[in-house]
């Protein structure tokens, strides 16, 4: 017996037995809660992780409609998309820190480009060697788990710490500068040619680490059940789930007339 179905049965009089069990989505106005449903002999159960409870006896259920939904959908990451995406953001902000700099005079205009320079030069080579460090590190690691050491990788990791704070501080010194100089505008724009690169970077690696974008079409079953008060309880199943034909066979002998409808899609 599941955890769900062993939840469900907690809730049974001792004479009630559960007849089919499901896994679905409780729709309600105030949102949609995933639960665990079960129809008995006598009534439409549903218990969701958090406690929420469905319980409609079924001489109370007057109608019970179903159909099929489907929509696309798709999975995965396109690194083209990521890449392309990250190189024109870079470019566009390149283009107004160009013509940024042109509105200013021919010496602070320089030296705000040597400032961004230095700021983008500083944070790539700062990562590089931050990269680069995890690397060696992970290496003399194995290395000492099999006791053993190698001092030029030793010496590699001392010189890659050396760099990156180098790098680091050279783009955090450059940085504050600019801001100084040129105010928040030509700020901003170095941070988008940044955060363009290091998306287009991240594209690149990403054509390693995934197979792009998967299309796929999502089915489900919907259900609609109404009761003699007026009240419509929406759930989502599975698409092969018999929840409609199970609780409308046995809705039925409740019933001394057939109940108003019960409507569902042909297999």
């Amino acid at each position: 017996m599941t955890p769900p179905e062993r939840s469900l049965r907690a809730h049974l009089t001792r004479t009630e037995s559960l007849n089919a069990v499901y896994e679905g989505t409780l729709i309600e106005e105030t949102g949609r809660a995933e639960v665990t449903i079960g129809v008995t002999d006598r009534r439409l159960l549903g218990r969701s992780a958090d406690g929420e409870f469905l319980d409609v006896k079924q001489e109370y259920i007057t109608s019970i409609r179903s159909h099929l939904h489907s929509s696309p959908t798709f999975r995965g990451v396109d690194d083209r998309l990521v890449a392309g995406v990250g190189a024109i953001l870079a470019v566009i902000a390149v283009i107004a820190l160009v013509l940024t700099v042109l509105r200013l005079p021919a010496a602070e205009g320089m030296a705000t480009v040597g400032l961004a320079v230095a700021t983008v030069a500083g944070g790539s080579a700062a990562e590089l060697a931050r990269r680069r460090y995890v690397r060696v590190r992970e290496a003399l690691g194995r290395l000492e788990r099999d006791r053993g050491f190698d001092f030029d990788l030793g010496s590699d990791r001392d010189r890659l710490v050396l760099g990156g704070l180098g790098g680091g501080l050279l783009a955090a010194v450059s940085f504050l500068w600019l801001l100084a100089a040129t105010g928040p505008l030509a700020g901003l724009l170095v941070l988008a040619t940044v955060g363009g690169l290091a998306l287009a970077e991240y594209g690149v690696r990403l054509e390693t680490e995934y197979e792009g974008i998967e299309f796929a079409t999502e089915r489900e079953k919907r259900v609609e059940i109404t009761t003699v008060d007026g009240r419509t309880v929406e759930l989502r199943t599975e698409p092969d789930a018999s929840l409609e034909r199970e609780l409308g066979c046995r809705s039925t002998r409740h019933h001394y007339d057939s109940i108003e409808s019960v409507q569902y899609d042909a297999p």
